[in-house]
C-alpha cells in the first residue's frame, strides 16, 4: 500500500488598498496630529506656559490640571484603561473654560481637536482667562 500524499493548498494573497489604510490614510493622520502637536504649542504659549508643554503628551494634562487647581494627578488619568476618557473630557473642559468657553466648545475639544484647538490657538479673539503661574520651566 503506498503512503498518501500531504493535501497541498495553495493560498493566494491579493494586495490591495484597505479603506481603512494605506499611504493616504497615514498622511493623513500625520497631518491631524502635526495640527494638534502645533496648536497646543500656542495654545500654552497664550497660557503663559512653555510651549513645548504643550506638545508633549501626559505633561500637557498635568499642566492642564494644575491650572484648573485639580491635583497634578488628575493628569496622569488619561492613560488609565476605562476613566481615562472621563479624565480627558474634565481636562478638555477646564482648558474649554480657561479660555472662557462652556460645554459645546468643550465637545468640540474632544471630538473634533484639530479644529477647535486651532481657534483657541490662532484666533486673536481668544484670551487666557486662568492663573498666571509656571506649572513648568
Amino acid at each position: 500500500m503506498a503512503a498518501a500524499l500531504p493535501l497541498q493548498v495553495d493560498i493566494e494573497v491579493e494586495q490591495g488598498v484597505s479603506v481603512f489604510g494605506g499611504p493616504g490614510a497615514t498622511a493623513v493622520a500625520v497631518l491631524l496630529l502635526l495640527i494638534i502637536a502645533v496648536s497646543l504649542w500656542r495654545v500654552f504659549d497664550k497660557m503663559g506656559q512653555p510651549g513645548w508643554t504643550g506638545a508633549v503628551p501626559i505633561v500637557n494634562f498635568v499642566s492642564i490640571a494644575a491650572l484648573a487647581g485639580r491635583p497634578w494627578w488628575i493628569g496622569l488619568l488619561p492613560i488609565v484603561p476605562c476613566i481615562g476618557l472621563i479624565a480627558v473630557v474634565l481636562l478638555c473642559r477646564d482648558l474649554a473654560r480657561m479660555f472662557g468657553h462652556g460645554v459645546l466648545f468643550t465637545i468640540g475639544l474632544v471630538l473634533l481637536p484639530f479644529v477647535f484647538l486651532p481657534i483657541l490657538a490662532f484666533s486673536p479673539r481668544e484670551h487666557y482667562q486662568g492663573p498666571t503661574v509656571r506649572v513648568f520651566g
